[in-house]
């Protein structure tokens, strides 16, 4: 079940207590819609912890619209963004569009961040980067839980098995 509860990031709380209850009260595996516009980094880790604490494995990260006092979004100071909201009708147009922030994304962040090396030649703000990346992500998002929840959750029960004689994956 794939509950959604309310817009612009506003019910953040109201999601993470609706699937947790859904997924508790009920026994109904719950996906949360989890929208990040409005967000940084940090508040998005609270949500996935709180999420993660519930039993809740399986998020849906939206951008979201932005708030109905602002046209455009506006990126938080320690959110992610690529590119400025705005869709073209033209895909090849917006294609364009799309490459260009992605560079601009790549040319004036990533990059940089890449190559700043201290003096023992070593780029440590990418590297404390990448190893929060991978410490708060790789634990709850990977391929092999996708795959055990699937074949526990979806296939084994729809061929009428409670359980595999499978070694876990």
């Amino acid at each position: 079940m794939s509950p959604w509860r309310g817009a612009g990031g506003t019910t953040r709380d109201k999601t993470v207590e609706l699937v947790c209850r859904i997924k508790h009260e009920i026994g109904i595996e719950a996906m949360a819609h989890l929208t990040c516009v409005g967000a940084d980094r940090e508040e998005i880790h609270a949500v996935l912890k709180r999420l993660h604490a519930g039993g809740i494995e399986n998020v849906l990260a939206l951008r979201g619209d932005p708030p109905r006092d602002q046209k455009e979004f506006v990126r938080t100071a320690n959110g992610f963004a690529v590119g400025d909201g705005h869709v073209h009708s033209d895909p090849a147009v917006q294609d364009a569009r799309d490459a260009a922030a992605l560079y601009d994304v790549l040319e004036g962040e990533v990059i940089p961040l890449y190559y700043s090396r201290g003096t023992d030649n070593v780029p440590h703000g990418w590297v404390a980067r990448i190893k929060h990346s991978i410490a708060s992500l790789a634990p709850h998002f990977n391929a092999d839980r996708m795959l055990r929840d699937y074949v526990r959750q979806c296939y084994l029960p729809a061929a009428g098995a409670r359980t595999s004689s499978t070694p876990c994956l």
